[in-house]
């Protein structure tokens, strides 16, 4: 049997680009955060019917879990406003007709057409800052973090790292009061330059040092079942690694006449553009 995740095709010439051993899902989570010794808020609290609670609690972290189970890119709604971005910016023609390579875009192009693909990760954060502060209010808590923790487990179209760096991005943007971290999960093996493939959980730098040893925590179960699992020791991504992309091909969609390459390494403009805050991955 070979290795459950590989950046070279397989006989039929396909490439494996989830982790399918590691059946991700709410129980999945709930499990890690236990092993890191926090708890679901709904089996210890309860909430008036009009309060929609955060997910877990880990001592005075609050935490939402979002779980990305639909690649961006399969949305005909969001294809559509790509496609009039593109009209506009007069690489299509006034029909929407033509064709586009996310490879030959210039930075700023780069960085707008990332800020409509990922639009529904502002949506996620909003109401992950609601959750979170509604929770804390109705348990008279006023101490707190709130992190918002992405599983990504469909979505080829971007790596944990810039999933992370685009949130904070939003966060800052936004000045959300109650959600201050990110933490983000990828089941979708990355590679950088040299690099064996990579499974990434990546964290905001968090400075309250109370709700950074409760990240690593789960952090660090979410490690252990990983590896338990596959039944091998995983790669980090070190710090300063550079631009991290999925194990896939460039993809494309077509849309009537236009036809759309999303080329996997477009994501650098996020890298280059976004969030210049320290990050750091777990180890």
């Amino acid at each position: 049997m070979g290795s459950p995740i590989s950046n070279r095709p397989d006989k039929n010439g396909r490439f494996q680009y989830r982790v399918d051993a590691l059946g991700i899902d709410e129980s999945w989570v709930d499990d890690a955060i236990a092993q890191a010794g926090g708890y679901r808020i709904a089996e210890k609290h309860k909430f008036p019917a009009r309060v929609e609670n955060c997910d877990y609690r880990i001592g005075k972290l609050f935490i939402e879990l979002k779980i990305l189970e639909r690649d961006v890119f399969e949305s005909e709604e969001r294809q559509q406003k790509i496609i009039r971005f593109f009209v506009a910016e007069g690489l299509l023609d006034h029909a929407g007709a033509g064709a586009v390579d996310s490879k030959k875009l210039p930075p700023a192009t780069k960085k707008r057409l990332w800020d409509i693909t990922l639009n529904g990760i502002q949506g996620l954060a909003k109401k992950a800052n609601r959750q979170i502060r509604e929770t804390a209010k109705q348990l008279e808590i006023t101490d707190y973090s709130g992190v918002i923790l992405l599983i990504n487990k469909e979505c080829e179209s971007i790596e944990a790292l810039s999933l992370k760096r685009y949130t904070q991005y939003v966060i800052q943007k936004e000045k959300f009061s109650s959600l201050h971290y990110v933490a983000c999960f990828s089941a979708i093996p990355a590679v950088a330059p040299g690099s064996d493939p990579i499974i990434g959980f990546v964290v905001s730098d968090i400075k309250d040092s109370i709700a950074a040893r409760a990240v690593d925590a789960i952090a660090m179960a979410f490690k252990s079942k990983v590896e338990k699992a596959l039944g091998k020791k995983l790669e980090s991504a070190p710090d300063g690694i550079g631009p991290l992309n999925n194990i896939r091909e460039d993809r494309s969609f077509t849309h009537g006449s236009t036809t759309v390459t999303l080329a996997s390494g477009s994501r650098s403009a996020i890298e280059q553009n976004r969030d210049k805050m320290k990050s750091r991955t777990i180890e």
